[in-house]
């Protein structure tokens, strides 16, 4: 689909926010801000009151291994979300959600003096994610990352906004080269505190 025909497709949506996204010290844990597990019926009754499209932040956090894989429980966990909402012919994004918030300890972070290791793991982590879905349609997008800052809230510097150019590039490539329907899946790049 062309960017006129997604948008369209998309229609309204909404965001599933303080679930999968939920985190204690970057345990990330479905119910660790609200008490409720995501189902089906909940996807159902979204898509019969309109909405078409659900952006499911997904904080991956100390579900990371050491190689850049993930916890098959929370991959799978997301994995059946994200299906929810395509047996429903719904449109779904997925990102990389609180892993950049330096300020409580993510790894994520735009203004590391260590970016070298950031890079590594933000490639890997973004390779085990694309490869897990890399033959879903149109249907799937990806967000790089989200609220990219310094851990201040302040103003960003030169060095930030490079910073933050050079993991959404690395996004970008490392999604293409995984192959199947990542080389031409819809991907968001977000910028500063976004």
């Amino acid at each position: 689909l062309d960017k006129d025909q997604v948008i369209a497709e998309m229609g309204v949506g909404t965001n599933l926010g303080n679930t999968m996204d939920g985190h204690s010290g970057f345990t990330p844990s479905e119910t660790a801000w609200q008490g409720q597990v995501t189902t089906k019926k909940y996807m159902k009754a979204l898509h019969d009151a309109g909405y078409n499209t659900v952006r499911i932040p997904v904080t991956w956090g100390n579900m990371i291994n050491e190689d850049g894989s993930i916890k098959e429980v929370w991959m799978s966990r997301v994995q059946e979300i994200v299906d929810y909402c395509v047996s429903q012919d719904m449109y779904v994004i997925i990102n990389t959600h609180h892993d950049d918030v330096a300020k409580d300890g993510g790894w994520l972070n735009v203004g590391a003096d260590d970016i070298d290791s950031i890079e590594k793991k933000f490639e890997l982590v973004w390779k085990t994610i694309a490869n897990r879905f890399k033959d879903y349609d149109e249907h799937l997008i990806f967000e790089s990352m989200n609220e990219e800052f310094d851990g201040t809230y302040g103003d960003p510097n030169r060095t930030h906004y490079e910073n933050i150019n050079t993991y959404n590039q690395i996004f970008v490539d490392t999604v293409r080269q995984t192959g199947g329907n990542n080389d031409k899946r819809w991907l968001l790049i977000p910028g500063w505190n976004t």
